[in-house]
């Protein structure tokens, strides 16, 4: 039993510190509340457009349709043996990237809603600086190096954590699990 719960353990907190900042964030709109806004300032819009292009929003966008373009390969291709996978990749490809290209534009209207051109332009800016660029290059390697940190720091600790929170908050007589018995001291050696 210790060993599911172990893997429980593991399995929640794993998922807790990938869902974390979407945990923290409020509940997305409804399709109605995205609609575009009637005008966007075309400053601003100019200024999110060059933040999101100094973060190499487009890179990202071409990774997430390289990976998805994988997944329906291979789905496809499990349903269908003798798919032409190039010709299906093509396909896929041309009629997604309109919806890419269309969410791209609609990211920097969403921009112009939650920051000031002025603002847009001072995180455009770093972005472009030397800081920036390293900031882009260097995080996902931060991030690869705390994964494991996190995951023995916060594992070890949910385990323990769970184990005081089951004994601390068993009642007995219940049909639970009895608490368990203090520990008896080891004989002494003569």
């Amino acid at each position: 039993m210790i060993s599911g719960a172990k893997h429980f353990i593991m399995g929640a907190a794993c998922a807790l510190l990938l869902a974390g900042p979407a945990l923290a964030a409020p509940p997305p709109p409804k399709a109605a509340a995205m609609a575009r806004p009637a005008k966007v300032d075309p400053a601003a819009l100019a200024a999110a457009k060059d933040y999101l292009a100094a973060v190499n929003a487009d890179s990202g966008m071409d990774q997430q349709l390289n990976r998805l373009t994988m997944m329906a390969t291979q789905m496809a291709a499990h349903r269908q043996p003798n798919l032409d996978v190039p010709k299906f990749q093509q396909v896929f490809r041309a009629k997604l990237l309109p919806n890419f290209k269309e969410v791209s534009e609609l990211e920097a209207e969403v921009l112009t809603r939650h920051f000031t051109v002025q603002e847009l332009k001072a995180m455009a800016a770093f972005y472009h600086s030397p800081a920036g660029r390293k900031m882009l290059t260097e995080n996902p390697k931060v991030m690869q190096d705390l994964m494991p940190i996190r995951r023995e720091k916060i594992m070890g600790a949910a385990q323990a954590a769970m184990q005081e929170a089951t004994v601390a908050a068993t009642k007995p007589g219940k049909g639970g699990m009895a608490a368990p018995a203090p520990a008896k001291p080891a004989p002494k050696k003569p």
